[in-house]
């Protein structure tokens, strides 16, 4: 089964998203967009940008989870980052196979290597793998770009950076930074086949995502990018 919803983005804050940078002009992310027979530019926020935000709140939530003694949740309460690798902490590989279907065994039978098989046994055991991809995993979370309703306004601020081992201003850097006011945006999430415990992560990262919000783009330290969640109807196919 496959849910759609559109999900909307309420700016209660300067919104910060680097694009093009012509010299001391640090530009917004932009792309060209017709609305009402004129081409103009709108300001985007990438899905990957999306993605990655939602998947960073999913990997707390899910470690917050109850384990209740079951081996999968068991795994995600260890799921963490150790430089570029996803690992977690597995005892019960025998346990975890039992939750592997068919198909995906026949994937584990083509590994050669005991380390890597154990991996993927991980990979397709964690929810919060099978949600949102690891290495060899697609994911089954699909987030397109964010698009504002409206055009929103553009301000320029004229800044200068800070180095952040000395905390003092460094020497010629001052530039102009372009940021978006205001604007509704709208993304759509797109998931597909969930189980029971992805279903479970799924829905607490949405009624957390209603709760507390999102803080998406540059300059989170100075309060940028905040964001009001509205969470839109699902429609299932």
């Amino acid at each position: 089964m496959t849910r759609f919803t559109v999900i909307k983005l309420i700016p209660e804050s300067p919104l910060s998203l680097k694009g093009e940078e012509r010299g001391a002009l640090q530009e917004v992310l932009k792309i060209y967009l017709q609305r009402e027979g004129r081409i103009e530019e709108f300001p985007i926020i990438p899905s990957t940008s999306l993605k990655g935000a939602l998947r960073g709140i999913a990997e707390i939530l899910g470690r917050s989870m109850r384990t209740d003694g079951d081996p999968r949740r068991k795994l995600m309460a260890s799921h963490r980052r150790e430089g570029n690798r996803i690992v977690h902490d597995v005892s019960q590989v025998d346990e975890l196979l039992k939750h592997i279907g068919p198909e995906e065994r026949k994937l584990l039978d083509r590994v050669r290597s005991n380390e890597e098989r154990k991996s993927y046994i991980e990979y397709l055991s964690c929810p919060i793998c099978r949600l949102f991809g690891s290495p060899g995993i697609a994911s089954k979370v699909r987030v397109s770009d964010a698009i504002p309703v409206v055009r929103p306004a553009f301000h320029y601020i004229t800044r200068t950076s800070i180095d952040r081992k000395t905390m003092k201003v460094k020497e010629d850097r001052l530039f102009t930074e372009e940021i978006v006011l205001g604007s509704e945006f709208r993304f759509v999430i797109v998931v597909d086949d969930l189980d029971y415990l992805e279903e479970e992560l799924f829905n607490k990262l949405m009624a957390y995502l209603e709760e507390e919000g999102l803080q998406l783009g540059g300059g989170k330290s100075i309060g940028r990018g905040v964001m009001k969640v509205c969470i839109g109807q699902w429609e299932t196919r």
